[in-house]
């Protein structure tokens, strides 16, 4: 088997399309590494603070107070602000979309509220903030979090969600190639289907973790490189604009500073691989048993399509669950604990709750009793399946000799 495993893997490494796919792989990691210098010159902003202007001077406004909800002070702004009696008169609002009306509108609001409160009594602004101020108490105390901790590692798993799926169909594939190509006639000459079909997989699956390590080498590398230019600075500030990471964060040093990473932590980060290469390898043993049924690459592209798009749609739908009250109970709780969905939602769960010990070995150990079994029961009709392509071939060889 190890004979086959190492000719799977020339086959698949010793090629142009393979070199063609790594220089882009490193192109594509370049760019991600130097976005914000990329997007400056081509001309491309981030959706930052909206400039806005005081037409009356004797206004005083604070600069801090207007970023807070969107909106930067620049005294040539086409969007201009000006008194009224009772409130303010916003000018040249055409530009203004239905998000940007909604901030201004706060803006504005709280900053008229706080200048009604500045000139009254201050007996007033007591009696209104004691009217306002009403105290709540919660049995549990909260546990607090790193502030877009989760969120960055679930941008992370996204990537490798999304990665791992380009090899999801790559076994079946081949095996549906080298059957076309009569290259399995030939390797099934010299070996049996039990120690093909094992081959073939974890070759597969050794495929996807020398894949995902250079990929994570790679990108490091840049990484070094651009924290040697300006500590990544200007990649953080420009991935701020868009919500990415938080404003304070500046330098790659202060985001794993704020990553935190810790044993704990390291290990919820370990789980939540774990589950995600759990459930691509029960699709990857599915698809590879199917292939056995399938004898050109068009009928093999048919059965990917579907397989894809429902891929794709528990993507979606475990982003529309990634709420705490979801996960903890209903449907985001109960997929967490089936094979193939909980390689999103377990993850999910493990970033947003604090579970129990039992809950993740019920799940982890259904997944891998799943696959296990799948790994077992597939293989025999694997084997059948092999087997009736070979009668069938010996079968038509010979009427054709009548």
């Amino acid at each position: 088997m190890i004979e086959l495993i190492s000719f799977g893997l020339k086959r698949r490494f010793l090629n142009k399309t393979f070199l063609i796919s790594q220089l882009l792989l490193i192109t594509l990691l370049a760019c991600l590494m130097n976005a914000d210098r990329i997007a400056l010159y081509f001309g491309f902003t981030p959706p930052g603070y909206l400039p806005l202007s005081w037409m009356d001077d004797a206004s005083e406004v604070d600069e801090a107070f207007a970023n807070a909800y969107g909106f930067t002070l620049q005294e040539e702004a086409t969007l201009n602000v000006v008194k009224s009696i009772g409130g303010y008169e916003v000018r040249n609002a055409a530009q203004l979309d239905a998000m940007h009306r909604l901030q201004l509108q706060a803006y504005l609001t709280t900053l008229g509220k706080n200048e009604f409160l500045a000139i009254r009594n201050p007996s007033v602004a007591e009696l209104i903030q004691e009217y306002e101020s009403v105290e709540i108490r919660f049995d549990t105390p909260m546990e607090i979090r790193a502030v877009g901790k989760e969120s960055f590692v679930f941008m992370i798993l996204t990537a490798v969600y999304f990665m791992v799926l380009n090899f999801a169909a790559m076994t079946s594939n081949e095996v549906v190639a080298e059957k076309s190509a009569n290259v399995l006639d030939m390797v099934l000459s010299a070996t049996d289907a039990k120690s093909h079909y094992r081959a073939k997989l974890f070759g597969g699956w050794l495929t996807m973790i020398l894949q995902g390590c250079f990929a994570l080498g790679t990108l490091s590398v840049f990484a070094v490189l651009r924290n040697q230019s300006d500590l990544g600075k200007g990649l953080l500030s420009w991935a701020s604009q868009f919500g990415l990471v938080e404003r304070e964060i500046t330098s790659f040093r202060a985001l794993f500073e704020m990553l935190d990473l810790d044993f704990s932590f390291g290990m919820t980060i370990a789980l939540c691989v774990f589950f995600l290469l759990c459930g691509m390898a029960i699709l990857q043993i599915l698809m590879t048993v199917i292939a056995t049924r399938l004898k050109s690459a068009e009928e093999a592209s048919i059965l990917q399509g579907p397989v894809y798009i429902f891929l794709l749609i528990l993507y979606y739908v475990a982003l529309s669950q990634n709420t705490i009250p979801r996960l903890s109970q209903g449907f985001g709780k109960i997929a967490s604990f089936v094979p193939v969905t909980s390689m999103l939602f377990m993850p999910m769960r493990l970033l947003s709750l604090k579970l129990g010990i039992g809950e993740i070995l019920f799940s982890g150990l259904f997944a891998i009793s799943s696959a296990a079994t799948l790994l077992f029961v597939g293989q025999r009709i694997y084997e059948k399946g092999i087997r009736h392509e070979k009668v069938f071939k010996i079968y038509l060889v010979k009427n054709k000799a009548k």
